[in-house]
């Protein structure tokens, strides 16, 4: 069963000075969006960093595509998977939960990848006036720590804010 998807697409934006080589883009048949790139770091390695873009669940969809998400974190290659993953779970200060963010989480926790959240609201709602974090950041092999926050931009015309 295939559920084509309708996202936007993704991109990585990097300095041509920057040591990095592109990684296969997803097959357009998979429901999560993802391009990206190898970085090659001098006396640390290669890390591969995925922009993606998961959309909302549609009906008679599974709540997570662990194939696609495996598929992402093959390899022993330090990872950094980021972008709007449209999964919400308290764990990433999110102010409720979906299936999606509850099997997300749990995946995790098994393949031991560490998820990261900004503590601000990276979507707006302007019908409902609410706000909401769709964007994370999935890391698995890496020992430094992270910390990324919502870029509030007020020369964007968005209703999402992008996270740095």
């Amino acid at each position: 069963m295939s559920w084509k998807n309708e996202g936007g697409g993704t991109a990585i934006y990097i300095k041509n000075s920057i040591e990095h080589n592109p990684l296969p883009t997803t097959p357009k048949e998979d429901i999560i969006e993802a391009t990206g790139i190898r970085l090659i770091i001098k006396n640390i390695g290669a890390t591969d960093i995925y922009s993606t873009y998961y959309p909302p669940m549609k009906n008679n969809q599974p709540p997570l595509h662990v194939e696609q998400m495996n598929k992402l974190f093959e390899g022993q290659t330090s990872k950094i998977i980021i972008g709007d993953l449209n999964s919400k779970h308290k764990e990433w200060n999110s102010r409720v939960e979906n299936a999606k963010g509850k099997h997300l989480q749990q995946y995790a926790e098994a393949k031991q990848i560490l998820v990261i959240a900004p503590t601000e609201p990276t979507h707006y709602h302007e019908s409902t006036k609410t706000s909401e974090i769709l964007d994370i950041s999935m890391i698995k092999n890496i020992t430094k720590q992270f910390h990324i926050t919502t870029m509030d931009d007020s020369g964007l015309t968005s209703d999402y804010n992008p996270i740095i």
